[in-house]
């Protein structure tokens, strides 16, 4: 127990001291940790057998950071020590003794090896602990064959930190019984076999630990058997491409995660397998290839945007948008134009994950023959956000197809850069309604006082979407002509345009419309307006009482102090 003197005799550990050591010993007992710790750093200063002596009392200090420097002052005086940190391997106390095997272990002298293959048979498992770590330090050969009874422990921290050392020791003597400890009952252990077992590199325990790599059920030690298998130079690619077929889920799932951990070894064998008839292994192959991201696997993979499986399909090309390369920007490309709208989908979000390195090729991607890649180009180029993108997209709205020039406001909108707003005002003429919709959109977004003119004038236009994207955008701008527009809106014949509208005049904290609101949210005969018109009114009237009353606070508070002024 800290704080307790160790259990030394005097004659033991206090025999031949000098005088000023004497006094830095009744230091040592003071209530003060600062005393103590001074006493500490003087008795290393002297560095002799001495001080050594007098440092072994300080291991047992009731504060942690006083036991830390007094052991740090021990190992600094190194050979000195010796004698009487292997004296305290011999006494009762238990913190003592561990603290004593961890600090002849840092010093490294083989005069404590003995001593240490005592303490190995000690009662306490922490004290084994410390001296199997303490011998592996030391690092002598004698020492092995004690240490190798104790992967027989029965305290698996014990067995773990044998095996360790034994690793650590590359003690080609140990290999057997580390392979019957793959199969220990506690995954730390096992964990810590595998890797002793691949520092030592012998090939004895390949199949085991391609076995443990596949079957066993906890992941680190999975982890551990695979990086074993590295050490020891053993590619063992084939039985996990084996596995990739087998009935068992968590057997496929250990494989792929053991692949994953061979990295750019596997690559090659596993584009082979990319022919395979089975098409799960196709697709989990193809998904493996893309979490690795090689660009070898880049042609591989867009060939196999042509398998007959659409599962199989889109699992190439979530690989391909994992490959950081600008050879799979253009294989993406051709996908987006695919009938299958999983396809195109899949493809859209490969090229997004993309991001910069997609930029040019989708710019060119604009000028394809086929309206619906160029659609979509134009809306991924907007989300990816890059300042290269405005003056293509700009062109774009121009393009001879609706959905195009509707895309393109979208993405223009997304970015709200200043020089979009004069080539989306012209779109609010646009032939087609969903293509003036959502230029009005975009103007909001871009909130620019100089469009509002003309977004009041598309509330006269004659489709209903078109004027409710107006009065949002409206919403958005403000300025007395845009309320006086959205005023004139709440009598338009189409209710969504009125909801729109009150919405839009809600945001704009316009109070005046509140009798308006009240009437119309009355229940049917009062008021004949559609539930939908209803339903904002409501919203809009819970929006504007919050702001007066939080107006009326304010003013009530600015009337009381100014009254106590």
């Amino acid at each position: 127990m800290h704080g307790q003197q160790p259990d030394l005799p005097k004659s033991e550990i206090m025999g031949g001291v000098n005088k000023d050591v004497l006094k830095l010993i009744s230091d040592l007992r003071r209530p003060e940790s600062a005393i103590r710790d001074k006493a500490i750093k003087s008795l290393q200063s002297i560095g002799d057998a001495t001080a050594a002596q007098a440092l072994i009392l300080a291991l047992n200090d009731q504060d942690a950071r006083i036991r830390s420097s007094a052991a740090q002052a021990l190992a600094n005086i190194g050979e000195p020590a010796v004698p009487y940190l292997i004296q305290a391997l011999m006494t009762n106390d238990k913190a003592l003794k561990r603290s004593a095997a961890e600090l002849l272990g840092r010093i490294g002298n083989e005069q404590a090896i003995d001593p240490l293959i005592q303490q190995l048979q000690d009662k306490d498992p922490l004290v084994r602990a410390a001296a199997v770590e303490a011998l592996g330090r030391i690092g002598h050969h004698r020492a092995i064959e004690p240490i190798l009874l104790l992967l027989e422990d029965n305290n698996s921290w014990v067995r773990a930190i044998t095996a360790n050392v034994l690793g650590n020791l590359r003690a080609r003597n140990a290999v057997d019984v580390l392979i019957l400890k793959l199969d220990d009952p506690v995954h730390w252990v096992r964990a810590a076999a595998a890797e002793a077992l691949g520092k030592i590199g012998d090939r004895k325990p390949v199949d085991d630990l391609i076995m443990k790599s596949l079957e066993d059920p906890d992941p680190s030690v999975r982890m551990s058997a695979i990086e074993a298998l590295k050490q020891i130079g053993t590619i063992a690619v084939e039985p996990y491409l084996e596995s990739l077929s087998s009935e068992n889920l968590n057997t496929r799932f250990m494989a792929i995660d053991a692949l994953l951990a061979e990295g750019a070894v596997a690559v090659q064998p596993l584009i082979g397998q990319l022919g395979n008839e089975n098409p799960v292994v196709r697709a989990t192959v193809a998904e493996i290839l893309g979490n690795i991201g090689d660009v070898r696997a880049v042609e591989p993979l867009t060939n196999l945007l042509a398998d007959d499986n659409e599962a199989v399909q889109i699992a190439a090309i979530n690989a391909l948008g994992k490959i950081q390369h600008e050879k799979t920007v253009q294989s993406l490309i051709q996908a987006l134009g695919s009938e299958d709208p999983k396809i195109a989908a899949a493809a859209t979000k490969a090229l997004l994950r993309l991001g910069d390195i997609a930029v040019e090729p989708l710019i060119n991607a604009l000028k394809n023959k086929i309206p619906e890649v160029r659609a979509i180009a134009t809306s991924i180029l907007g989300k990816i956000g890059d300042i290269r993108v405005i003056e293509p997209l700009i062109r774009t709205l121009s393009d001879e197809v609706a959905w195009v020039r509707a895309a393109a406001c979208e993405a223009l909108g997304r970015l709200a850069d200043p020089d979009t707003v004069k080539p989306l005002i012209k779109l609010l003429r646009d032939e087609n309604y969903i293509v003036r919709a959502t230029a009005a959109e975009a103007l909001g977004k871009l909130q620019d006082e100089s469009t509002v003119l003309d977004l009041v004038q598309c509330l006269n236009d004659e489709m209903t979407l078109v004027k409710t994207q107006v009065a949002t955008a409206l919403g958005k701008i403000g300025g007395q002509t845009a309320i006086d527009g959205l005023l004139k809106a709440l009598e338009d014949t189409d209710a969504p345009v009125r909801a729109a509208a009150i919405e839009a005049l809600a945001n704009l904290q316009v109070a005046g419309i509140l009798e308006y609101l009240k009437r119309i949210v009355l229940p049917w005969p009062w008021s004949r307006e559609s539930p939908e018109v209803k339903k904002a009114a409501r919203r809009a009237l819970k929006k504007l009482k919050a702001l007066i009353e939080e107006e009326q606070a304010i003013t009530k508070e600015a009337i009381e102090e100014s009254t106590q002024e």
